[in-house]
């Protein structure tokens, strides 16, 4: 019997799937939520998995996600603008950077 191999994990000697991964990644980065909140959502669906863990895993994904970061830092490096959220109305503090010429609001 001739059988493929199985498909690489991400996160070596890991155990969880990539999809798994992609989860827990698109809350923590997309949707913006702490840890321990995306702990909870997966607790809703009878998957308790520590705080810690996800914290350990978005650990191990770091090196992965390394090229990634450096893009991004490049790309809004060289934008004549910064690429960020921050609060807005009557909580905003505006400053501007004489030696870039760009306006930051925080």
């Amino acid at each position: 019997m001739i059988a493929t191999p199985p498909v690489p994990k991400p996160i070596a000697k890991g155990r969880f799937t990539a999809g798994f991964l992609a989860r827990l990644l698109v809350g923590k980065f997309v949707l913006g939520w702490p840890v321990h909140r995306v702990a909870a959502a997966l607790a809703m669906e009878r998957l308790d998995v520590p705080a810690s863990i996800l914290a350990g895993i978005l650990a191990d994904c770091a090196p992965q996600l390394a090229p990634l970061a450096t893009a991004i830092t490049a790309r809004n490096a060289a934008a004549g603008h910064l690429h960020a959220d921050g609060p807005t109305g009557k909580h905003a503090r505006h400053f501007s950077s004489a030696a870039a010429g760009r306006r930051f609001g925080l």
